[in-house]
């Protein structure tokens, strides 16, 4: 008993703590079966809440029915044939492509691309192989008729002959489909003592494309006559891009100074394309430029070239022409629709400015 005592006596305090307690726990157990029924549960009906949601779909339907808005599906749109070489921005629009879709085709086209086989709508910045896959059914493309060939120089008929690069006239180039450009680098290259050797020779010329070269290469006629100067050294031109540091300290106004800035500068570069470039080497003036310009040759065949097929980012980026954004949209371009045909194709899909393209292609090669 004694032992019960010690753990069961209680002060008056704790007497009626405990008092308490045991007074509100039979208050809460009271609660639990007196409350439901002074506040009985009730029943919420549903019915109307889902009727209402029926009629507002009703509303919406006929709210889309009756605009102008259609959802951009495949069971919406109703395709057609189409020439992906004429076809108008609208018409693509319609056939379920984004405006910014068939702008970046038309652009395509402004700039002288032309789609040969279906595959080649795989080549468009934006256009993936689910959109691919649904139009390639409705592709008609007619490589039969004769392509037109856009020249914003000479508006008469293009008729391509056998000639001789190292005698051709002006004239006769512009009827072999020379733009003036051509015409007249390739009359600069004659008349600072080069000579073309060989029918690929051709393509050291500036803004002479692949594409071009294919359609005039059987036309070639390669003959050295005689009174051609063999060499630009005999006519007196260094080729400035393997030019030496003594022979351009010959040059008016080179000293030595400033022969090794341009070696200096070819090397970050990988080599002149022009004349112009010159310009951004420091320390020539452009009086200086102008006094040595006839005595140079500014041969491309020197330039060190990168395979934008295989280069990486960090090689992209590594020359002076090209910012980590440029390297990137090529890199990411390649990723997506595959490797280049041409190098054309990166100023075609507006990877690069005109501007910089006009820089950068000479140093660019596909393979």
């Amino acid at each position: 008993m004694r032992f019960l005592k010690e753990y069961f006596a209680f002060s008056s305090s704790e007497r009626r703590g405990i008092f308490a307690f045991s007074l509100f726990l039979c208050m809460l157990i009271a609660s639990y079966f007196i409350l439901p029924k002074l506040f009985p549960a009730q029943v919420l009906d549903s019915s109307q809440f889902k009727e209402e949601l029926v009629m507002l779909d009703k509303q919406l339907e006929q709210v889309v029915s009756s605009s102008s808005y259609q959802v951009n599906d495949k069971q919406k749109i109703e395709y057609f044939k189409f020439n992906p070489n004429t076809v108008s921005k609208d018409e693509l629009i319609s056939l379920g492509l984004t405006e910014k879709l068939s702008s970046t085709i038309i652009n395509f086209r402004n700039k002288g691309g032309r789609f040969y086989k279906k595959q080649d709508m795989l080549k468009i910045y934006g256009m993936n192989k689910t959109i691919y896959h649904d139009l390639v059914p409705w592709i008609v493309l007619d490589n039969n008729k004769k392509d037109k060939v856009s020249n914003k120089v000479y508006n008469d008929e293009i008729v391509l002959f056998n000639f001789n690069p190292n005698t051709v006239l002006r004239e006769e180039m512009e009827k072999l489909g020379f733009s003036k450009k051509q015409s007249n680098n390739i009359i600069n290259y004659r008349e600072k003592g080069g000579v073309f050797k060989q029918k690929e020779d051709l393509k050291k010329i500036y803004t002479i494309s692949d594409d071009f070269y294919a359609k005039i290469e059987d036309y070639i006629e390669i003959l050295v006559e005689n009174n051609i100067k063999e060499s630009a050294t005999e006519a007196n031109v260094i080729s400035i891009n393997i030019a030496s540091k003594e022979e351009l300290i010959k040059l008016k106004g080179i000293g030595d100074k400033l022969s090794s800035t341009i070696i200096k500068y070819r090397g970050i570069l990988g080599g002149f394309h022009s004349v112009n470039q010159l310009k951004e080497v420091y320390g020539l003036s452009t009086e200086t430029i102008d006094n040595i310009e006839s005595f140079l040759v500014f041969d491309i065949q020197y330039l060190n070239k990168i395979n934008i097929n295989t280069a990486t980012l960090k090689e992209l980026y590594s020359h002076k022409y090209l910012s980590y954004n440029d390297a990137r949209k090529i890199v990411n371009y390649r990723t997506v629709h595959g490797l280049f045909t041409t190098v054309n194709e990166i100023k075609l899909n507006d990877l690069v400015k005109d501007k910089l393209y006009s820089k950068i292609a000479p140093y660019l090669t596909v393979k």
